[in-house]
């Protein structure tokens, strides 16, 4: 099965069999707490390593003290949550990785 588009000269390739354009949240959001709005993307695969680089971000600015709440990637038409990473958690992988106590 080959992949093939079309074009219409103003508008560029038609690619029929790629979903349209799809905008997403990244969220902080801590039990208690007003809840964060930290990006705004689109087209991104909906999946938790879409947040790896808000966690490694969140993790370098926090620096030795243990973060809590957790990073979600939110659908902005549906607010489903597509995604989550708990940030108590990965900081604490991040220091067993780097043999970090």
């Amino acid at each position: 099965m080959g992949l093939m588009s079309s074009s219409n000269g103003e508008e560029g390739p038609n690619w029929s069999h790629i979903e349209p354009s799809r905008e997403f949240r990244v969220e902080y959001r801590v039990a208690g707490s007003d809840t964060v709005v930290l990006a705004r993307i689109k087209n991104v695969f909906a999946h938790h390593d879409t947040l790896t680089q808000y966690v490694s971000r969140f993790l370098s600015e926090c620096g030795s003290s243990t973060p809590s709440g957790e990073l979600v990637l939110v659908d902005d038409d549906t607010d489903a949550v597509l995604a989550r990473r708990d940030l108590h958690r990965a900081f604490h992988d991040f220091r067993k990785a780097r043999n970090l106590g």
